[in-house]
């Protein structure tokens, strides 16, 4: 039987081990605290071998964070405005949830807390664009083979005929707030109320925009899009400076082990699978080799038969 019971002395309770092999013949385990899990579990292993969807659930000890790494840098064809929300929504409202778990760890409980959590203080169309980027990390998880299936099912989500009434903030409560920023940030909460600034221009302002004489402030754009435009290239995004760097590191021969290292991937499959993407001139050089290799016995045949020694 490939359950078995096994008593633990530093608590004094038993657990059930279950003990199977995967398809290459390698046996693996995983403890439970009950036994109706352990059978459930062995259910479950055996039910997805023969329906050929079974996945190593080793794969699953990826990090949720690097499974979204992974996607974010994965979408070549995602630029501008897009991939900055994409990355704010990551950034802030799913890896301070479930960044640090392990993607075999997350349930579809866990996925409706996440989606409930969110529905008090944001518009159901903004539940609805976060929810949809989280299952767009954890389908890519399920393509790469991390997972046999996605923890984002059945998960109700808000109305989109409800329209959450937004708060309008007063002086004296604008004053409170100011305070509470301090005097590093809290200018930035009169530029949004006074002038109307959005977060952007208000994080990209600088001293010589301002005039003080003219009671004036310009709102111009930032260092990285005119430089951009001025070469060439204006929808290169800063991400993409990461994308090369890893790039050529493969281009380069560094070892995926080092290459994992350098890019802080758990798994080395997200490096080779994001980038062992090999350019056109990567491709043309391998060609030339694999030709002159394969060819030369031919070219000297050739040769003997035209007597020419070029």
């Amino acid at each position: 039987m490939s359950i078995k019971a096994k008593q633990r002395q530093r608590h004094r309770r038993t657990v059930y081990e279950v003990r199977l092999r995967n398809p290459a013949g390698q046996e693996y385990s995983r403890t439970f605290t009950t036994r109706k899990a352990a059978e459930a579990y062995e259910v479950e292993q055996r039910a997805q071998r023969a329906r050929g969807t079974w996945v190593d659930p080793r794969r699953a000890d990826v990090l949720f964070s690097e499974v979204a790494r992974a996607w974010l840098e994965g979408s070549p064809s995602k630029r501008g405005s897009g991939l900055a929300r994409d990355e704010s929504i990551v950034r802030n409202h799913l890896l301070p949830a479930i960044g640090e778990r392990k993607l075999g760890s997350l349930t579809p409980r866990d996925i409706q807390a996440m989606v409930t959590a969110w529905s008090p203080t944001a518009a159901p169309r903004t539940v609805r664009r976060q929810y949809g980027v989280l299952t767009a990390i954890l389908n890519h998880a399920v393509a790469s083979d991390l997972v046999g299936r996605t923890p984002a099912r059945g998960v109700r989500l808000p109305n989109l005929a409800y329209k959450r009434v937004r708060y309008i903030i007063g002086a004296e409560e604008l004053a409170s707030l100011v305070e509470a920023l301090g005097d590093d940030h809290g200018l930035m909460a009169y530029l949004g109320t006074v002038l109307g600034l959005r977060w952007g221009e208000c994080a990209g302002l600088k001293v010589g925009r301002v005039d003080f004489l003219g009671r004036t402030i310009t709102v111009a754009e930032r260092i990285w899009k005119p430089a951009c435009q001025a070469i060439g290239l204006p929808d290169l995004g800063f991400h993409d400076l990461r994308r090369a760097n890893a790039t050529e590191l493969v281009h380069s021969g560094v070892d995926v082990k080092t290459a994992q290292t350098r890019l802080g991937h758990s798994d080395p499959r997200l490096t080779l699978a994001i980038y062992a993407q090999a350019t056109t001139d990567a491709d043309r050089a391998a060609a030339d080799k694999l030709g002159d290799a394969l060819m030369r016995p031919a070219h000297r045949r050739a040769q003997r038969l035209t007597g020419s020694g070029a």
